[in-house]
C-alpha cells in the first residue's frame, strides 16, 4: 500500500537563548521589574484611590518628555499594586534588573539648548500566543531555517567570485538563485511537500537579556586597553537548555509524479523524507556551531559553557549521522554566515568615517545573549535548537546536560506570579554566587540561584572587597568570570567567603 502522506513526530529542545520577532514590545507603562522578575500588567485595571487617580492624571498632563519619566516613575513607586494586578510574570537577567532601576523616570541624555531625551524603556517580544503570553516558534521560522541547509546541499556549482569593492548584481537575487537551484517556482518548489506545524511546550520558559554586539576581533585603544562596543538592545527569549521542551510534527505529502508541464517537483528536486533533510542540516549548521564555540573561546573568556557543550555535541554525533536528530539556527540574530549560501555568501561590511563600505564573506561582528550589558564573560550565542525525530526513548546525555545547565542558571517559568508582598529577610547562604563591580558608582552585586541578585554600596562594597585575596580581588573588580561563596539577607550582601 503507496502512502500519500508520512507525519513525523517531533521533540524540540532550545540549546541557547532563541528571539522569534513578532513585532510587540513590553512598553514601561504597563510593566515594572522587582526582584529579578517583569511583571506585566494593564493599567486599566489598577484599583487606584481618588488621590492616585488625580496623581497620574497631573503626571500624563505634563509637558514633552517629562510626562513620560513621571508616569514611568508613578507606576515604579506603585509596583507592589502593579505587581498584584499583573497577568504575566517573565524572568530577567540580573543586569536587566539594575538597569531598570537605574533609568526608569530619569533623564537619559540633554541635549544642547536644554532639550532632554527620556530613556527608551522598550523590551522587544519573542513570538507568543497573544492569550497566554506563553513563547513558541513558529514554523515559518523552523522551515525558513531547513530551507536554507537543503539550498546549500543542493548547491553544487563553483564558488562565486566577486570584487569586494562592488554590491552583487541585481540578478543574484535570492529568489532568483532558490528557483535555479530547486528547479522553478512555487508549483515545482520540493518544499511544497514538506508541512510543519507550531513548535509549543505548556512549559516552555523565556527571560529577558541584553543582547550585545561584539567584534569578532578584538579592538583596542590608544593606550593598547580592551575596548568594547556600546551597542545592545533588551529582548525577551525563549532561554536555552530546555529539554524537549516543544513539540510539533512534520508531514510529507507524496505528491504526484513530475510531468513536463512543471506542476509538481522534479524527480530530482524531492525531499525523500527527515533524514534526508537532517543530514543536510547538520552538515550546514555544525561546523558553524563549532566554530562560533571557537571564536567565543578565543575571543572571550574561556568559559566552563563551552566545554559542556562541545562534550555535548560529542555525545550527540551518532544521532547526527543516523539522521535521527537535526541541528538549527533559528529566530534573530542568527548570523549571516547562517542565513546565506557558502559558495554565494557576500555580506555587507559597513564602514566609517575612516574606511569605505566593502563586501566579504564573513561577517566582523557578533550578537550574544548577556547578563549585563558590559559584560565580557557568559556570553552565548542565539539561535541553536535541537530536533528530535519520532522519540521513543529518553535521551539521557541531552537531559543531564540540560538539567545540569538549569541547575547553574534558573529559569522560573512564565506564568500567573505568586506574590510575596514582604520578602522574608532570612539569612541565606549562595555557594557559587557571580559577583559584578560597578566601577561606576561602586556597587557590588552577587548574582544566586534563580538569578536573585543581592548588592553591597560603597563604602561597604570596599571593605567586602579589602577581604579578598589580591589576585581574587583583582578578578572581581575587571569583571572577570569568578565563582565565590557568600552570605546574604534581604538583597544585602553580608559577607563574601573566598
Amino acid at each position: 500500500m503507496i502512502r500519500f502522506i508520512e507525519t513525523v513526530p517531533l521533540v524540540l529542545t532550545p540549546l541557547t537563548p532563541i528571539h522569534i520577532g513578532c513585532g510587540e514590545d513590553f512598553e514601561p507603562t504597563n510593566y515594572v521589574i522587582d526582584s529579578g522578575v517583569l511583571y506585566e500588567f494593564d493599567p486599566a485595571r489598577l484599583a487606584l484611590t481618588a488621590n492616585e487617580r488625580s496623581e497620574l492624571l497631573r503626571a500624563v498632563s505634563q509637558p514633552g518628555d517629562k510626562a513620560i519619566r513621571a508616569v514611568q516613575s508613578f507606576f515604579f513607586e506603585k509596583r507592589r499594586r502593579c505587581i498584584e494586578a499583573s497577568r504575566l510574570k517573565v524572568p530577567v537577567a540580573a543586569g536587566v534588573d539594575e538597569w531598570y532601576r537605574g533609568r526608569v523616570g530619569q533623564v537619559a541624555q540633554r541635549e544642547s539648548g536644554g532639550r532632554t531625551i527620556s530613556n527608551q524603556l522598550e523590551i522587544e517580544r519573542t513570538a507568543h500566543h497573544p492569550h497566554t503570553g506563553r513563547p513558541y516558534l513558529p514554523a515559518s521560522s523552523i522551515k525558513g531555517s531547513i530551507r536554507t541547509a537543503w539550498l546549500n546541499h543542493i548547491d553544487r556549482g563553483p564558488v562565486v567570485e566577486r570584487d569586494p569593492s562592488r554590491p552583487p548584481p541585481r540578478e543574484e537575487r535570492s529568489s532568483d538563485i532558490e528557483a535555479e537551484l530547486l528547479g522553478g517556482s512555487f508549483s515545482s518548489d520540493p518544499f511544497r511537500q514538506v508541512k510543519l506545524a507550531d513548535a509549543d511546550g505548556e512549559n516552555l520558559a523565556s527571560r529577558i537579556l541584553f543582547c550585545v554586539d561584539r567584534d569578532k576581533e578584538q579592538r583596542l585603544s590608544r593606550t593598547g586597553e580592551r575596548v568594547e562596543k556600546n551597542l545592545f538592545v533588551l529582548r525577551e527569549a525563549i532561554a536555552g537548555a530546555q529539554y524537549r521542551a516543544l513539540s510539533t510534527e512534520m508531514r510529507f505529502d507524496r505528491l504526484p509524479a513530475a510531468d513536463k508541464r512543471g506542476f509538481t517537483p522534479a524527480d530530482d528536486k524531492r525531499i525523500g523524507g527527515f533524514l534526508d533533510l537532517a543530514r543536510a542540516c547538520n552538515g550546514f549548521y555544525l561546523p558553524r556551531f563549532q566554530s562560533e564555540l571557537k571564536l567565543l573561546r578565543r575571543r572571550f573568556a574561556d568559559d566552563p559553557w563551552i566545554d559542556r557543550v562541545e562534550k555535548l555535541l560529542g555525545q550527540l554525533q551518532p544521532d547526527f549521522q543516523a539522521g535521527r536528530s537535526m541541528l538549527l539556527r533559528v529566530g534573530r540574530h542568527s548570523g549571516a554566515e547562517c542565513v546565506t549560501l557558502d559558495k554565494r555568501r557576500w555580506i555587507q561590511i559597513k564602514g566609517g568615517k575612516q574606511r569605505p563600505t566593502y563586501w566579504a564573506r564573513d561577517a566582523t561582528t557578533i550578537w550574544l545573549a548577556a547578563e549585563r550589558e558590559d559584560s565580557r564573560a557568559e556570553l552565548l550565542p542565539f539561535g541553536w535548537l535541537l530536533i528530535e525525530a519520532s522519540p521513543s526513548a529518553a535521551n539521557d546525555a541531552l537531559r543531564t546536560w540540560c538539567e545540569a545547565e538549569s541547575t547553574r542558571s534558573p529559569t522560573p517559568a512564565v506564568g500567573k506570579p505568586e506574590i510575596d508582598v514582604a520578602p522574608s529577610a532570612q539569612e541565606e547562604v549562595w555557594e557559587k554566587a557571580r559577583l559584578h563591580f560597578n566601577r561606576a558608582n561602586g556597587t557590588l552585586t552577587a548574582v544566586g540561584p534563580g538569578n536573585a541578585v543581592a548588592h553591597a554600596l560603597k563604602p561597604r562594597s570596599e571593605e567586602l572587597l579589602a577581604g579578598l585575596a589580591p589576585d581574587l580581588r583583582a578578578k572581581v573588580k575587571a569583571n572577570e568570570y569568578v565563582r565565590i561563596r557568600v552570605r546574604v539577607a534581604g538583597g544585602k550582601i553580608l559577607a563574601i567567603e573566598a
